[in-house]
């Protein structure tokens, strides 16, 4: 009975979603030099129906212009590449066809019901009313709080607190034996005040439990996740904590899993989250940024390329209420614009990969569910340049906060700039201890580009990481 309602309610959403696509792609002419949310969900239409071979990217460019035109031609219209009224007409006869006879196969399985059904079977539920008023928000902020900076992270959230809809206290710590720590005492401190003023305001807590899981802990995350008494086990603590606490969720952030992690985390994310709606809360899941592996750099190891493939965005998009994807810490990951953008080149999030992770992840996961992660924060290093003067290495020094970085460039009179990434950098050399140091990181201004990217892709808001004291606080402005 349950793959049954299952099954009827995938082909509803699709039902909805197909008629609402239509209103709002196809209400207006679009044409080759036009971007945004309705070329994105264009692309995506003549993609799935094998017209566009291009990634998705809300530009109507020349691949798009010729998509249109074998669309076109296959509907007996004039090639002329710009969607018209004719157009548009045409594609909303075929979505309303596919509607038409979703619609029928919806009845037709609802008539033939089965007493078969798994404990992970997705069941109907509601959510509490004040979750649902969030998370019908057009677009949702989200901020996270780490512990290392509680007292100052916390204070800036109370300060602006009518700018965040989602706030998650970085309190929980995942152990190896599958259980998990509350080092910072949620329940009292700064944390505790923090989260009496977004309750009192209407916002939503739902805290994070962390788990990067480095050598030996990646085979504990991976048993722990396999046995289903320590499974179950671990998802009672956390629907223990949630009550403990009258929290409206929690967000886990279970990162570096082995690839053959992969479906049992998804299993232990569906039991989660059927769990958690039976008593009216929501799971968040935050995962870690994935790119085409066309684009990826892998060092040439298996291990990192089954790395980049340990979740799987079709489960957890079904089974959480909200996915983060982390985009940032890139690095040097994407090997096709690290060519493009030459050596000077190590950026926290490029806007331009920012760009093909999302469209990755709109392929697999509900656009309304995907909520950004964007980095308030940077990093210094010592670089060495060869005699053409292009850097061959990079020395990771630390981490560099926009406060810092700010900081550093007023005491030594340095120049930044912001170039095609997004971001703000700078360099200067260090006479007396005969090095040269780059730092590269994110202020408003960054921020601020992200925010827009998000809604002109249509997804669901942002997640910033993260609100320390030390980020640039103008970003409130921006969002």
């Amino acid at each position: 009975m349950k793959k049954n309602l299952l099954h009827y309610f995938l082909i509803v959403s699709f039902v909805v979603s197909s008629f609402s696509f239509a209103g709002a792609a196809y209400d207006k002419n679009l044409n080759p030099g036009s971007r945004g949310e309705a070329v994105l969900e264009l692309q995506n239409f003549l993609r799935d129906r094998g017209y566009l071979k291009a990634t998705p990217n809300g530009l109507y460019g020349q691949a798009t212009t010729a998509a249109v035109k074998a669309l076109q031609k296959n509907n007996g219209l004039s090639q002329v590449g710009v969607l018209g009224p004719q157009t548009r007409a045409a594609i909303k006869n075929f979505l309303a066809e596919s509607s038409s006879n979703s619609n029928s196969n919806s009845n037709s399985n609802s008539n033939n019901t089965s007493n078969n059904s798994t404990s992970t079977d997705k069941k109907d539920y509601t959510l509490s009313s004040n979750i649902q008023n969030i998370l019908n928000k057009k677009f949702t902020v989200g901020a996270w709080v780490p512990y290392w900076q509680e007292e100052n992270g916390s204070k800036q959230i109370v300060e602006n607190i009518n700018k965040v809809d989602i706030i998650s206290p970085f309190s929980y710590e995942m152990n190896d034996t599958g259980t998990f720590s509350d080092p910072m005492k949620l329940a009292s401190g700064p944390y505790a005040d923090m989260i009496k003023v977004a309750k009192a305001n209407g916002k939503l807590v739902v805290p994070s439990i962390l788990w990067w899981a480095s050598g030996y802990e990646r085979d504990n995350l991976d048993v722990i996740m396999k046995d289903d008494y320590l499974r179950g086990y671990l998802i009672d603590l956390i629907l223990a904590e949630v009550k403990k606490h009258d929290l409206d969720g929690i967000d886990i952030d279970f990162e570096n899993k082995k690839a053959e992690t992969r479906d049992d985390f998804s299993k232990f994310l569906e039991e989660l989250a059927s769990d958690l709606h039976d008593k009216n809360k929501m799971l968040i899941c935050t995962i870690e940024a994935r790119t085409p592996s066309s684009t990826e750099f892998m060092n040439g190891t298996a291990d990192q390329d089954k790395l980049a493939r340990s979740n799987d965005f079709k489960r957890i998009g079904q089974a959480c209420d909200q996915v983060r994807i982390m985009a940032y810490d890139q690095d040097r990951a994407d090997k096709d614009l690290n060519n493009l953008k030459g050596s000077e080149y190590k950026p926290v999030a490029d806007i331009d990969w920012v760009k093909k992770v999302l469209t990755l992840a709109m392929r697999d996961i509900p656009w309304n569910k995907i909520s950004l992660g964007v980095p308030t924060y940077g990093y210094k290093y010592e670089i060495k340049r060869d005699a053409n003067n292009n850097i061959t290495s990079y020395s990771r020094l630390g981490s560099m906060n926009w406060y810092y970085a700010d900081q550093e460039v007023k005491d030594k009179g340095l120049v930044t700039k912001r170039d095609s990434t997004g971001e703000l950098s700078y360099t200067y050399y260090d006479q007396a201890k005969g090095k040269e140091y780059m730092t590269v990181y994110s202020d408003a201004e960054a921020i601020k580009q992200k925010n827009d990217l998000a809604k002109i892709y249509g997804i669901g808001g942002i997640t910033i990481f993260k609100i320390d004291g030390n980020n640039d606080k103008s970003v409130w402005s921006k969002i």
